[in-house]
């Protein structure tokens, strides 16, 4: 009986202490992370990602601090302090618990989970309820999704932060394109919102107009669903309708956190993710780098089937999102120039730089001339410390540049805009004509409209949007399983 109470309380400290590591671990390497996002993502389907991508982290911090532990505790018993070990442990547990507690904002985070607020019921327009024109001749929309690109990395007089900027090519890029910062075109980017402040988020927000929210704690688990808000209507659903081939690609699995379930639901888009790309001997059975294969393979295998696409004489869209800007310091192909002092000011500027060969790879083929490419960050960096030392008062914001669009902007001003703004003023690039100019909570940065942003601010709009939304509830259709 003696020896069950004993293996009793072992298992205690042991429990206790995962529990310690897994929460510095959450803190230490996604100090950013908000309570939304990492319950979505617990939930979330991975797909086939392998253990160095999703568990080998995890592993190599917890297990060493558990094994610690359970050493110290061992020495403790022989020395017939066992309470003291589980008494100490108790007490790194409950301070790391009220550390979560506040650093999460918990209190905050259950109480809008309590007040429905009608703000974005109010200001949602539904694309079902508006005019979309098309031009007769449609436009081709190539469209980068850059992991965590941030206007940050350019330099200050690219609206940067850095005195020598990380991202010169795609500075490059911006002063060629269209960002809305004013007539004096200064290099502007998009506000991130209460979800979509990771990929997925952001995925939702500038197709949709929306932040991806699905309200109860238990409601969170997209990888429970057989669909991903079925009757919205997002980007992919209006270029399906008007006769667009719709393709989406990345080097990793695209089961992860629902993404091929949300584009094949809206759309018809056709995925090209690492096991696709297996399965048709796009790269060798044996080949696995980073999160699935690098960008410069995502680059290339784009190339192909892109050009693929644009032989049949007909509209495409082709969403790509690359990878090796991933935290924690990305991933550094063998090419890439070694300008900077860090790993990851590398992997941005390598980055960066095979942005701007694909976009002039672009420019040179002759499909060029009716297709729009569209750049911009998902969201700001998930990298631990990369952006530690910015300054408060500096606004980060995601990039964002668009080449060859057929609208030309009526607001000369520096505009104020979030990723919902995305949305109609990517169709817009397109030549489409919106009625009103707004779609979902988003509106078309071309027109004199304002934003939700420029019109309440962003404290008032965050705080809006964070709060319950029995709206949102009944768009989400979350059907929770039967235990």
């Amino acid at each position: 009986m003696k020896l069950i109470f004993i293996f009793f309380k072992i298992l205690i400290i042991l429990f206790l202490a995962a529990i310690c590591s897994c929460l510095f671990y959450t803190f230490i390497v996604f100090p950013n992370a908000r309570p939304e996002e990492i319950l979505f993502h617990i939930q979330a389907p991975i797909g086939d990602l392998t253990f160095d991508q999703t568990t080998s982290p995890i592993v190599n911090f917890c297990i060493p601090l558990i094994t610690i532990v359970s050493i110290v505790s061992l020495i403790w018993y022989f020395l017939k302090s066992y309470n003291r070990a589980l008494l100490c442990l108790s007490t790194w547990t409950i301070l790391s618990l009220g550390y979560a507690f506040i650093k999460l904002d918990l209190y905050q985070y259950i109480k809008n989970l309590i007040i429905d607020n009608t703000f974005i019921e109010y200001h949602y327009v539904d694309p079902k309820s508006v005019s979309i024109t098309f031009p007769q001749k449609k436009q081709n929309l190539i469209f980068l999704v850059l992991e965590s690109m941030e206007l940050t990395f350019a330099d200050k007089k690219n609206g940067g932060y850095f005195s020598q900027s990380r991202i010169s090519h795609l500075s490059e890029l911006a002063e060629e394109g269209e960002s809305f910062g004013g007539e004096l075109n200064k290099h502007n980017g998009s506000i991130p919102l209460f979800g979509t402040t990771w990929t997925i988020g952001a995925t939702f927000g500038f197709t949709a107009g929306l932040p991806l929210k699905i309200g109860h704690l238990d409601g969170n688990a997209m990888s429970t669903q057989k669909h991903f808000f079925e009757n919205i209507t997002t980007l992919g659903d209006i270029l399906d309708q008007h006769g667009y081939h719709n393709f989406v690609m990345q080097g990793s699995d695209m089961t992860f956190a629902g993404t091929e379930l949300y584009f094949r639901e809206h759309g018809n888009v056709s995925p090209i993710d690492y096991k696709y790309c297996l399965k048709n001997g796009l790269i060798p059975n044996d080949y696995y780098v980073w999160w699935g294969f690098e960008d410069q393979k995502l680059f290339d295998i784009a190339k192909k089937q892109i050009l693929l696409e644009s032989s049949k004489n007909e509209p495409f869209s082709f969403i790509i999102y690359t990878s090796d800007t991933h935290m924690e310091d990305g991933y550094l192909s063998d090419f890439c120039p070694k300008e900077f002092n860090d790993k990851y000011s590398n992997v941005i500027n390598c980055s960066s730089m095979q942005v701007d060969n694909f976009v002039s790879w672009i420019k040179k083929q002759h499909f060029y001339e009716n297709t729009t490419i569209v750049i911009i960050g998902d969201h700001l960096t998930m990298d631990s410390d990369y952006c530690s030392n910015i300054e408060q008062n500096y606004k980060r914001k995601t990039f964002l540049s668009i080449l060859n669009s057929r609208t030309i902007r009526k607001n000369n001003t520096n505009r104020i805009f979030s990723t919902f703004d995305l949305f109609p003023t990517i169709l817009a690039s397109l030549g489409v004509k919106i009625e009103g100019n707004k779609l979902g909570l988003g509106t078309n940065l071309y027109s004199n409209e304002p934003t939700l942003l420029e019109i309440f601010g962003e404290e008032l709009v965050n705080s809006s949007l964070s709060q319950r939304s029995l709206f949102m509830e009944q768009l989400a259709q979350i059907q929770i399983p039967e235990s």
